[in-house]
């Protein structure tokens, strides 16, 4: 039987320390997520020549893998989804008119975020507003 620094069983070499118990409180938690500028080209065309991209400001109360999710705003429909490693504090991720090789759908979407720290607790997750366009004249 092979355990960990703590008592947790272990099944094979660990692949990263965790320094938390079983009985950890201490939740990771995002306290703010915010899309600036709020309205942005999914893809540049000619018909719209301005930004194509816009970036999440999030902070987190615990270093976390941070999974993001866009959903459409009427019908909270899945578009896509990615991760990124954050640090503690407030970060700036980019995010483009399309990623992963997926366009977005133009019109009001929904960015979601989870966090997940090394022990595997939750965040509840927190969502924030934007709109990819199609023409400058919606901006």
């Amino acid at each position: 039987r092979v355990t960990d620094l703590v008592g947790n069983e272990a099944l094979g070499a660990p692949s990263q320390f965790v320094f938390s118990g079983p009985g950890e409180l201490g939740m990771p938690e995002i306290t703010m997520l915010k899309a600036a500028p709020s309205k942005f080209c999914r893809v540049k065309t000619r018909r719209c020549t301005k930004r194509v991209q816009t970036y999440l400001k999030i902070r987190v109360t615990k270093p976390s893998r941070v999974v993001f999710r866009v959903l459409t705003a009427s019908k909270r429909k899945y578009v896509l989804r990615w991760t990124r490693k954050l640090p503690v504090g407030t970060t700036q991720v980019r995010m483009l008119g399309s990623m992963s090789g997926r366009t977005m759908p133009a019109g009001w979407l929904i960015v979601q975020a989870v966090a997940e720290d090394y022990a595997r607790n939750f965040s509840a997750p927190v969502e924030a507003k934007f709109k990819t366009l199609t023409r400058n004249g919606q901006f």
